[in-house]
């Protein structure tokens, strides 16, 4: 009887630093942007997962202003645990699109399928601008300055 309850609980604690290790790698694999504390401007940033998922903790591999500052002492990790979804390019660029109508077509976005036809941006000047390149930095700016496309004007407009 000793043995099946000490197999549950060892059971139930491994399920429990799964579901840990599960949420956290799930929180920090996405492309993330956070505001530089130094700078007071947006910067791209990438967490190393795997710490993420092992250890709890959070640090950084990657960020737009490396390698120049890469021994900074990564303050702005700060907000990102505060608020990891809002860090989030995805969830930032989904809540933009939120309640917004296609500049080409004129029709309304729903669910966002980002591994289907990708949504799009045309810039002041017309010109066609894909997520990929516009960097983490720009993000905000772009936000402000560029109108909505679905993606299956994006799709029509590369075909």
């Amino acid at each position: 009887m000793v043995r099946i309850l000490l197999g549950a609980v060892l059971l139930t604690g491994v399920f429990l630093l799964l579901v840990r290790a599960l949420r956290s790698y799930r929180r920090y694999k996405n492309e993330l942007v956070v505001t530089c504390p130094e700078t007071k401007r947006e910067v791209g940033v990438a967490v190393d997962v795997k710490r993420a998922a092992v250890t709890g903790s959070v640090r950084l591999t990657d960020c737009t202003r490396w390698p120049e500052k890469q021994g900074c002492g990564q303050e702005c990790l700060a907000e990102l645990e505060a608020s990891p979804e809002s860090c989030m390019v995805k969830k930032r660029l989904e809540t933009w699109y939120e309640g917004k109508t296609c500049a080409c077509c004129d029709k309304g976005f729903g669910y966002i399928r980002w591994h289907e036809h990708k949504p799009a941006l045309v810039s002041p000047d017309h010109k066609l601008l894909q997520w990929a390149d516009v960097p983490a930095e720009e993000m905000s700016k772009v936000l402000e300055t560029c109108q909505p496309v679905c993606g299956t004007c994006n799709f029509a407009e590369n075909w």
